[in-house]
């Protein structure tokens, strides 16, 4: 899942990458938008989310990992 947070954060749904396997996130600032590409091979980085805000805008990026339901889990951030 890839959210953007403006005030307040969005909800974006969509399949779990992971499986077992780690999952490399690449995200590309551009004029307007942060392009957001995932990959669970290292190689094929399929889109997955742009975020647009306005071009005069400070942004920041980064990851992080929550549970939107249940107990949650343990997630391990390198590189």
């Amino acid at each position: 899942m890839v959210v953007f947070t403006r005030d307040f954060s969005d909800l974006s749904k969509m399949p779990d990458l992971s499986g077992a396997a780690p999952v490399r996130w690449c995200s590309i600032c551009k004029r307007d938008s942060i392009e957001t590409r995932g990959s669970v091979d290292g190689e094929n980085f399929p889109f997955v989310r742009d975020g647009y805000f306005e071009p005069s805008a400070k942004v920041d990026v980064g990851i992080m990992c929550a549970a939107s339901e249940g107990p949650g889990f343990d997630a391990t951030f390198d590189h």
